[in-house]
């Protein structure tokens, strides 16, 4: 039998930036699923193959407040390549989540190998699963922030999520 988590999350914002939209562009919105859930929708444009020149950086910041100041927390993934992330941190974080809700995610069974090919993922009130989740949270605000860095761009992923302890 799988541990309860005993917490739950409200997704409160997305940003995203990239200094090349014609290797990477993204679309989204935050939106009300239903009461007490959110989720997003929109699209990633992949525009070009990428492979292991690619350095993806995780890091985690929480704060008692929305507006700051943000710390850092323990959970950090710094500069692993492409591989490394879709591996690790995708295929047991997000992959099952976004198999559900995306057109055209990256899906695999063993391992994934670069390169991640051209193209562009549809995303339909995708809602994030906490399996594969710590089970204990503290409450407060999280900044995640998703980073890639490639010969000809970088770009980053903000996320802002609200955890509560029930």
């Amino acid at each position: 039998m799988a541990a309860k988590k005993h917490w739950s999350y409200e997704l409160i914002d997305m940003t995203f930036y990239t200094s090349n939209t014609d290797i990477l562009e993204v679309e989204y919105e935050v939106k009300r699923i239903s009461r007490g859930r959110y989720g997003f929708s929109g699209f990633l444009d992949f525009k070009t193959d990428l492979d292991d020149s690619v350095l993806v950086d995780v890091s985690l910041k929480r704060s008692q407040r929305r507006e700051g100041p943000y710390r850092d927390t323990s959970m950090k993934a710094p500069n692993v390549t492409l591989s490394t992330a879709m591996n690790v941190y995708y295929k047991l974080m997000i992959m099952d989540t976004v198999a559900e809700c995306c057109e055209n995610a990256p899906v695999f069974k063993k391992r994934f190998e670069t390169p991640l090919t051209k193209r562009r993922v549809i995303i339909n009130e995708c809602e994030m699963s906490q399996d594969g989740m710590p089970l204990i949270m503290p409450d407060g605000f999280y900044l995640l922030r998703t980073s890639f860095f490639g010969d000809n761009f970088h770009a980053y992923l903000d996320t802002l999520i609200l955890i509560t302890n029930e």
